[in-house]
Order: structure tokens, then sequence, then C-alpha cells
């Protein structure tokens, strides 16, 4: 679980820059907070401004968070029975992924098990069907 540590590691540092970005503070106030470099800082920020999703919460940092005990796996499974869920298309040569394509990966990952993804999966398929 050291690789979804590092995962979440991350994601919440970029959460913790932007945020301090969007409360006006410099890039030295933030390195020194987040304690990292003030070109890190920089890098990130340039990052997220082009890609706000990062900032995201996404069913595999769930998937982690409950993997790492940050989240009961109880909490888990009901946010993400009840999750709308987007499901991968084929754009020309280009994948286009969905939030489910994270499910496989969390399995892949041993962060959700094989009988976690089959209930999740079962409420997104009624889900699915009606209309969610």
């Amino acid at each position: 679980m050291l690789a979804a540590r590092r995962r979440l590691d991350t994601v919440d540092e970029r959460r913790l820059i932007w945020q301090l970005h969007q409360d006006g503070e410099s890039q030295q106030a933030i390195a020194a907070a987040a304690g990292v470099s003030q070109a890190h800082v920089s890098r990130t920020l340039a990052l997220v401004r082009d890609h706000l999703e990062l900032l995201e919460e996404t069913p595999l940092e769930l998937t982690r968070r409950a993997a790492v005990g940050q989240l009961p796996r109880k909490e888990m499974l009901q946010r993400l029975r009840s999750w709308h869920w987007t499901f991968g298309q084929t754009h020309g040569d280009a994948w286009e992924p969905g939030s489910w394509d994270g499910m496989t990966q969390a399995v892949a990952e041993g962060t959700l098990t094989p009988d976690e993804y089959e209930r999740v999966h079962a409420a997104a398929v009624r889900g699915r069907s009606a209309g969610r």
C-alpha cells in the first residue's frame, strides 16, 4: 500500500498548493508550508492550471484512501455505489477514459477486492439502467 500512500500524498500536496495559491499566498510561503521548493510549487501550479481535473476526487482515490486507513471501507463502498459513473469511449483512434476505468485499476492495485468490485459494478449497472 506504499504506492497508494505515495499517490495520495501527491494528490493532497497538489490540493494544498492550489488552495494556498487561491488564498493569495506567495509561492515562497506555499513552499514553506508544503515543505517543498519554490520551483516545485511553480511547476505544480502550472500543471494544475492546465489540468484542474487533477484536484477532483476520483473513485480510485477513494479506494486508495480506504486501503491506507484514511476512509472506512464501508463509507468507501457507500460512496462508490452512489457515484455518477462515466464509461470510457473510443473517439477515432483515441480512448477517452471514464470514471469506471479507475475501478479495474483499483482491483489491479489491490485497493479494491474483486468482491467489492462486483458489488460496486452491480450498483453501477442498476444506476445506468435507471438513467443516472
